[in-house]
């Protein structure tokens, strides 16, 4: 029998030896093949992402229905692309895990795996091919355009407002008339002779547009120029076409033959209109400017004869009214929205216009309050809105109806339509880049407040923030959201207290942001067992708690990332299918969710960039995930981290911070809650540092000496990090330290600082420490300290620094506070994070 045992695991081994040599080559052979093919639709990728951005800068207002379906495709096609380049990517670096000398039967299994996928990546990258020569043909078939018009733009502006907003136009002129008799005046006043612009910015419907026709149709305006006009301007900013459009109306007012600009070059168009406007005081309106450059390409054909010409410019972009402030005499006014009081006032008018006195019955009095709510003092929406309900039974099932499914009525209503257009406007203009940002404030529920922090590092991990040289990837997503700011899409907000900034989207803008993610499948919205997005998206967002099979709903979709919002229970089978079926996940948010335990399978994501566990109930991480190897080496590979905040529990044991050979070297927050054995060397080498914790570390050698030489540490906290009996402040060291906090040191029994040391500090705060034989020696010496607090110290201590016979008196009196308090006034351990 032993023979027989012998002889058959012989067996095995030759052929499992034979395999070795056979399969990788076949492997290899295989892979160098798909890896051609791999980068040949790489370059292809390239070519699409062109397409795609041609496509977004022709705004979508530009595209014919034909268009929209056909971009679509492309978008999806990309997205096929991105994946199974993806795909490859994680399989290159799992076989580079898989390198040694392992079990034999395992490698051999492991490779004949690898030969599948492979082939079953070479079979997707053919069909994927072959999908998209089939898209690039129906373009010819279809003989869809190239380039848009750029006239679509001004045209729904123009029929919306004639339709719309004109019958209501005096109405909505009640919340503005004083900001208009302003404007008028300065308009008109011959006090300055210098040609001036005036540029009025805000918000789309926040009433730039209403504001300008009220300046440009009054009487003594009309009377005080010399010629007049008015110019809605292309979203395309063709500046050709434009002088073309204004040397008409200004000539053919004067009954001057224009023929000879159908064939003028720019320049020549240039100098016609400045021949046409020279010795005139004129009054010129430009309508809804998107372009920085706008002012500087047109103004040299606006002559400045000193006569008290003005230029009024009306514009969404706080970036273009400041390029149109050249001069001291120019203006920019921004618009504010309506107060709550003059919403209802111009609601109530147009609402109730045909109500006896106007007046709201009692019973659809709240309904009207959420309605004005939904308008967040915006005018064009009030109008718009108030307008739809004129017409409307005064029910309060009708209306009770239309709020609750007002994305409905905006999709139907011809009003609410014409309105969703003319914000939708704004989003059209952005560059792509800025587009996905956009979208995702779409994810979030309505009237959401979020971080910054946050919404950096969702965009980060999404890859839509592009990297740009000498700037942190925050940096540039900070720039991001500016920029969406200053074109009134975002608003910002101090956070409670001054410490976190947040952002929201209005309400109406956020309703776009939904149907443009529609259009662009961008994400699946799941509510109760409903899901707004009916097309292939890499985005998941869950609302409220998950019933029914929420995989059903979202067919064949390649999820890359999961959000769940305001989620009161999580079912297991939930998860379990979540990282079953998705192995491209890259997102995970669960924050703020009743998770207890995180798979496992979390661990096998290689290519997750981003997991939130925030405010879970998730007490430890997986094996697969708190490795504390693969953790450090993260760190070592972030070099342009700024601040790190690093816990670890190990059931009593020791981190070995050493093991981390170059950290990043532009950190400035550092906060280490952990056991340590000692204080790894690499800190000292921390040059930007600014801001040191060290939080249960119970540290045996006196940390100051690897802490002191740092140049630009302002504040140390050192909380349980120090079983010593003494520490020792020596002069040259903490040259910027303000701030000092020795706080539960129980085994301290002296503090000692020399003369010189710590000359910037402004707040020592110390205690419980029951050992602790008196006042810091030499602190005396502390000119700059401007409060020394003690926490929770033992009675015979408190009594010995009172003014009345105190021991230790003597040697505090000169300070200007002297702080005692107990254990619990002390600052939360949140304040160290």
């Amino acid at each position: 029998m032993a023979e027989s045992v012998v002889r058959a695991l012989l067996s095995v081994t030759v052929e499992v030896l034979t395999d070795r040599l056979l399969i990788p080559t076949a492997a290899a052979k295989l892979r160098k093949e798909r890896d051609k093919e791999v980068e040949r639709l790489k370059e292809e990728l390239e070519f699409v992402k062109v397409i795609l951005k041609d496509a977004s800068a022709k705004g979508d207002q530009e595209l014919s229905d034909g268009e929209k379906i056909w971009v679509k495709q492309v978008r999806e096609v990309s997205e096929l692309i991105e994946d199974v380049v993806y795909e490859c990517t994680l399989e290159a670096t799992q076989l580079r895990q898989q390198r040694g000398f392992v079990n034999l039967l395992s490698r051999t299994a492991r490779l004949i795996r690898t030969l599948n996928t492979v082939r079953d990546q070479t079979s997707k990258i053919q069909n994927i091919k072959a999908t998209l020569d089939e898209i690039m043909a129906r373009r010819q078939r279809y003989q869809l355009r190239e380039h848009g018009s750029g006239s679509r733009t001004a045209a729904i502006i123009d029929r919306y407002h004639s339709q719309f907003v004109s019958p209501f136009l005096e109405q909505c002129i009640t919340g503005i008339e004083s900001t208009a008799t302003e404007l008028i005046n300065g308009v008109v006043t011959e006090e300055v002779a210098k040609r001036s612009v005036i540029s009025l910015v805000g918000a789309g419907g926040i009433g730039k547009t209403t504001l300008a026709r009220r300046i440009y149709n009054d009487e003594v305006v009309r009377a005080a120029f010399d010629c007049h006009a008015w110019f809605t301007v292309p979203q395309s900013n063709e500046t050709v076409d434009l002088l073309k459009t204004m040397i008409k109306k200004i000539c053919q007012a004067e009954k001057r033959d224009t023929g000879e600009i159908d064939t003028a070059n720019r320049q020549e168009l240039i100098s016609i209109l400045f021949k046409s406007l020279r010795s005139k005081r004129y009054f010129l309106v430009f309508d809804d400017v998107w372009e920085e450059d706008f002012w500087q390409l047109l103004k040299d054909a606006l002559p400045d004869d000193e006569n008290g010409s003005r230029i009024i410019i009306t514009t969404r972009s706080e970036a273009v009214a400041v390029s149109c402030k050249e001069t001291s005499f120019d203006r920019v006014h921004r618009l504010q929205t309506l107060s709550e009081e003059a919403s209802w006032d111009l609601f109530r008018h147009i609402t109730f216009q045909y109500e006896p006195e106007q007046v709201c019955p009692p019973e659809l009095e709240q309904l009207s309050r959420a309605f004005i709510k939904i308008c967040e003092g915006l005018p064009l929406a009030i109008v718009a809105v108030a307008g739809l309900l004129s017409t409307k039974e005064k029910s309060v099932q009708i209306w009770q109806r239309l709020v609750d499914n007002f994305s409905l009525e905006v999709e139907s209503s011809p009003q609410l339509t014409g309105l969703s257009k003319i914000l939708s406007l704004s989003f059209s203009d952005l560059p792509y880049h800025l587009k996905l940002c956009f979208l995702y404030f779409g994810i979030f529920p309505k009237d959401s407040l979020i971080p910054y922090d946050k919404l950096f590092k969702l965009w980060i991990a999404e890859g839509f923030v592009q990297e740009q040289r000498g700037k942190t990837l925050e940096k540039v997503a900070e720039e991001y959201l500016n920029e969406l700011i200053d074109r009134n899409l975002v608003q910002a907000f101090e956070g409670f207290y001054g410490l976190e900034k947040c952002c929201r989207v209005q309400s109406l803008m956020h309703e776009i942001s939904r149907q443009k993610a529609d259009e662009f499948s961008f994400c699946h919205i799941r509510d109760d067992n409903n899901s707004s997005c009916q097309g292939k998206s890499r985005r998941l967002a869950i609302y409220n708690d998950i019933k029914g099979n929420v995989w059903e709903s979202i067919g064949e979709s390649r999820i890359r990332s999961v959000l769940l919002f305001n989620i009161g229970a999580l079912n297991k089978s939930f998860l379990a299918a979540l990282f079953g079926r998705y192995k491209l996940l890259t997102l995970l948010d669960f924050e703020d969710t009743p998770l207890e335990d995180l798979p496992y399978e979390v661990g096998t994501l290689l290519g997750l960039k981003y997991l939130s566990l925030k405010k879970t109930k998730v007490k430890r991480l997986p094996k697969s995930v708190e490795v504390a190897t693969a953790l450090f080496a993260c760190i070592e590979a972030m070099n342009h981290l700024e601040s790190l905040s690093l816990s670890f529990k190990n059931d009593g044991g020791i981190l070995n911070l050493e093991s981390i050979s170059s950290p990043p070297p532009h950190l400035e927050r550092l906060v280490l809650k952990c056991r340590l054995q000692v204080l790894p060397d690499w800190i000292s080498g921390l040059q930007n540092l600014s801001m040191l914790c060290l939080s249960l570390s119970s540290l045996i050698e006196d940390p100051l000496r690897h802490v002191g030489v740092l140049p630009n540490l302002v504040s140390l906290w050192l909380y349980r990090a120090y079983e010593g009996a003494q520490l020792h402040f020596e002069v040259g060291g903490f040259r910027k330290l303000k701030l000092l906090v020795l706080r539960d040191l129980q085994g301290l029994e002296v503090v000692e600082i020399e003369e010189g040391a710590l000359p910037l500090l402004e707040e020592l705060r110390i205690g419980p420490s029951p050992l602790l034989n008196g006042v810091p020696s030499g602190i005396q010496h502390l000119r700059s300290l401007k409060v020394l607090a003690f926490y929770d110290m033992p009675n015979e201590f408190v009594s010995s620094i009172q003014p009345d016979g105190g021991s230790e008196y003597v040697k505090v009196e000169h300070l200007p506070s002297v702080l005692f308090c107990d254990r619990f006034s002390f600052f939360s351990d949140d304040i160290e994070d």
